[in-house]
């Protein structure tokens, strides 16, 4: 049984090569885009990692993390 039998979502070979898995959503606007394609912007103690299009946070860390 072929991958595609078992799994008719599955990407094949030349899809696989072509696709990033680095793409983050924003649950808001729907932009979609690769990892460095939004802005980490810099708070009091956190950093936010924010959608450009509509300023939704996706994420937030310490600064002792950063």
């Amino acid at each position: 049984m072929s991958a595609m039998e078992r799994n008719p979502n599955a990407a094949g070979d030349e899809e696989r090569r072509t696709v990033r898995k680095d793409v983050l959503f924003c649950p808001d606007c729907g932009r979609i885009a690769s990892s460095d394609r939004w802005e980490w912007n810099d708070g009091d103690d956190v950093e936010t990692l924010d959608c450009p299009n509509c300023g939704t946070t996706l994420t937030t860390r310490p600064h002792a993390l950063a």
